[in-house]
Order: structure tokens, then C-alpha cells, then sequence
């Protein structure tokens, strides 16, 4: 299968539509201690020109992934390594009180502009490691204990296309 010169595509099965979700920019399922603890779990792209303050959404989920109105979903307000908020969310993963984001449109350090934030509850601080330019959304393997990133960057801007998938181990940012 081909679609708009891509080699390859997934087909969508299914989507969530959330009421006033704007402007969400990622979504994942995170990890819990219990099943209740497993929810759907959105960031915000927010820009840090912006006034508003980005944040974190959970949403809790039924048996059969369905997201549930009660009870209502947790919000959660990262704090990134400068004790700012962390602006530029692409990606959101969330394992118990910790939750990892990759962002854009950061400032540059060896050609990116991306970070991967890690904020656990409470803390004053997260804490931002480099990450590759142009991150995108975070999935979370749990039998690998992988944490997986794709990149997407302009193609125009390189003359080629500038995308690809890794993965690192969660426990190594943990």
C-alpha cells in the first residue's frame, strides 16, 4: 500500500473525540499499579510565546477502553528542569506519579530543539535530557521496557527525508 508517496500507512480503527480538547497534541495509554490505574493519557502543544499553561490530561478508561465521564479526568501541570512550564509537548507517557514528554521548540543544542522531559509529581523541578530534533509521540513497551520515539522533520528543509523510530530504555531516564 502507498498513500501520498508514504510506503507505508496504518489505517485508522477507531478514534476518541473529547469535548473542548484543543489543542491536544499526543496521546497514550499509561501504566498503573491497578487496572483503574490505566488510563489515556494527552498533552498539550503550547507554545511558550503563549499565555496559557500546558498540561497533562488523564483519562480514565472502562473494560473496554472507553473513556468514562466519572471520574474526572486528572490534570496534571509538568514543571520542566528551570522550574517553567514545559512548553512544546509532542509526546506523553505516564508509568504511576512520573510523567515523560518529549517536546519541541526548545532552545538548540547540536541541531535539535527537542528534549525529553521527565516531571514526577511534587517535584520542583523535572528533569530534560537531549533528545533527537524533530521528536514526536512516545510509546511505551511494557514487555521490553522500551520507550519508543519517531522524528519528523521538514524534508524541504534537509533535502531528504528526516524521519526515524528508536527506541531507549525507560529505566535509563528514570
Amino acid at each position: 500500500m502507498k498513500a501520498f508517496n508514504y510506503a507505508y500507512i496504518l489505517p485508522q480503527t477507531g478514534y476518541y473525540k473529547i469535548t473542548n480538547a484543543s489543542p491536544f497534541s499526543c496521546i497514550e495509554t499509561g501504566t498503573g499499579a491497578t487496572a483503574s490505574d490505566i488510563m489515556l493519557w494527552t498533552g498539550q502543544y503550547i507554545e511558550a510565546t503563549e499565555t496559557t499553561v500546558p498540561k497533562v490530561f488523564g483519562f480514565h478508561l472502562n473494560a473496554s477502553g472507553q473513556i468514562v465521564t466519572s471520574p474526572a479526568p486528572e490534570v496534571i501541570t509538568p514543571i520542566d528542569n528551570d522550574n517553567t512550564n514545559v512548553n512544546g509537548i509532542q509526546g506523553v507517557y505516564r508509568a504511576g506519579t512520573k510523567t515523560f514528554m518529549s517536546t519541541t521548540g526548545n532552545s538548540s543544542y547540536e541541531g535539535s530543539t527537542a528534549r525529553l522531559t521527565r516531571y514526577n509529581d511534587g517535584a520542583a523541578a523535572g528533569v530534560r535530557y537531549r533528545w533527537p530534533h524533530g521528536a514526536e509521540d512516545l510509546y511505551y513497551e511494557q514487555s521490553t521496557g522500551y520507550l519508543w520515539n519517531l522524528t519528523e522533520y521538514e524534508t524541504v528543509k534537509y533535502g531528504t527525508d528526516n524521519r526515524c523510530v528508536f527506541a531507549v530504555r525507560i529505566s535509563d531516564y528514570d
